[in-house]
């Protein structure tokens, strides 16, 4: 149970109010704050909040206009007696503080209002209406597990592996788009050999080409000075010099259309001038086909090259996907463990990776009754030694929801304060133009 009640609020000056005292009955297990807009109902459940909270709870402009300061004064009951908190509160924020107890005046008296409300106050019907992901981080924080550092490195693991997944996919597509190997062709000398055997050839061609202009030469000649010889021999009585002369030059001609005939005899038969055309047809189509072998040769070497390193890259961003999944993995199994032992202010409440579960199914398809009973019981962790809890958005609440809330306060040994607009509720303090008007049931 509780270990403070509050029991006491008197508020001077603050925002809206003029001045209100409430003294709530011990029987009181729910208190409905009304009014129209603009009363000053919820400047009295800001009081209640600053009263407790001091500086980091305090609103930008605290002090009602025309007044020199704000007063709240709260009084809470406990086993060991009665406390009372005085809070004097200037227009620039500025605050004094004293809390008496049943020793005296405190010391450090927000470091100990500090202890009574814990983790700040949190309105039941707001963690309601909140977003899931906040519900998850706002129950995190009342079971006590911190998972911050362990999400961060989660996300740094996942965007990692998704990079990595991402440059994975792009290798296993280029691999996938490379070339096969070519299929080998036929065996051949190497394109240097063939071409050696094919400049001989050539030049055997040529060497021939050359003998046979030769030959032609040597029978012009030979014809030449065979008509020379003809026309010496007819002037014979005057040019017996030239004759000699002729006759020797016809020898020499003769001697050299021999050995031409010869060399063509040897080298310029049809059979032989064939046999080197056909040798240099052949030497030809080796040299393609030593040419088509050396450029496959090169080819199937870069695109080997080219798949091995790609498979490589694929070995390497596979290894470190995988890693980064065991790193993922075991990230899960540490907030696994810790959010399995966390201690539920509500039995069946978990938590996924987006939300709040309840009895197995998300906390918004709970029921009514289940909602509010799971919300207040987290209210009620956040500040566990405090019995108060105060609703803002208490106009949300239909008539059952609020019977539900007063069931649930007496269930949970804690009193429930609710803001609530109109001033048609039963039972309710009304609080009009900054001081209480009546309560409703005495209307």
């Amino acid at each position: 149970m509780p270990a403070y009640i509050i029991n006491l609020v008197e508020v001077e000056d603050f925002q809206r109010i003029r001045h209100v005292r409430i003294e709530p009955g011990a029987d009181r297990d729910i208190l409905l704050i009304a009014g129209n807009n603009a009363q000053g109902k919820s400047s009295l459940i800001g009081a209640l909040t600053v009263a407790l909270g001091g500086a980091r709870e305090m609103p930008a402009d605290p002090v009602r206009h025309g007044a020199d300061q704000a007063k709240i004064i709260m009084g809470i009951t406990s086993e060991r007696g009665d406390y009372t908190i005085r809070r004097i509160i200037k227009p620039d924020g500025k605050q004094q503080l004293e809390v008496r107890g049943p020793d005296g005046t405190l010391r450090a008296a927000q470091t100990w209002l500090n202890e009574i409300i814990g983790q700040r106050f949190l309105d039941p019907v707001t963690f309601l209406s909140a977003e899931p992901k906040e519900q998850r981080r706002i129950l995190l924080t009342v079971a006590g597990v911190d998972t911050t550092e362990l999400d961060a490195k989660r996300a740094s693991a996942y965007s990692r592996r998704t990079d990595v997944g991402r440059a994975l996919t792009r290798a296993r597509g280029e691999y996938e788009r490379l070339p096969a190997v070519p299929s080998k062709p036929p065996e051949a000398r190497a394109p240097s050999t063939v071409a050696a055997d094919l400049a001989e050839t050539e030049a055997q061609l040529r060497q021939l080409s050359t003998i046979r202009t030769s030959s032609i030469s040597a029978r012009r000649l030979a014809a030449v000075r065979t008509e020379a010889v003809t026309s010496l021999r007819n002037q014979i009585a005057q040019l017996e010099a030239s004759l000699a002369i002729a006759l020797r030059m016809e020898a020499e001609a003769t001697e050299g259309l021999a050995v031409a005939d010869r060399q063509v005899e040897q080298l310029s038969t049809p059979e032989a001038e064939a046999a080197l055309v056909s040798r240099r047809t052949e030497l030809q189509a080796e040299v393609g086909r030593a040419d088509t072998a050396a450029r496959w040769q090169a080819s199937s070497e870069q695109i080997n090259r080219r798949r091995a390193d790609a498979e490589a890259s694929i070995a390497t961003l596979g290894g470190e996907a995988e890693k980064l999944s065991g790193e993922i993995t075991e990230i899960d199994q540490i907030k696994a463990q810790m959010l399995a032992a966390a201690t539920m202010p509500v039995e069946g409440l978990t938590f996924t990776d987006d939300g709040v579960m309840l009895a197995g199914v998300p906390l918004a398809q709970a029921s009514q009754a289940e909602q509010l009973r799971c919300a207040l019981a987290v209210s009620m962790r956040q500040s566990p030694s405090l019995g108060d809890v105060w609703v803002r958005h208490g106009s949300l609440l239909d008539s059952r929801s609020l019977q539900l809330l007063g069931e649930l306060a007496i269930a949970n040994g804690c009193r429930v304060w609710v803001e609530r607009v109109g001033e048609l509720d039963e039972g309710a303090i009304i609080i009009r133009d900054g001081e209480i008007a009546q309560s409703s049931d005495q209307a």
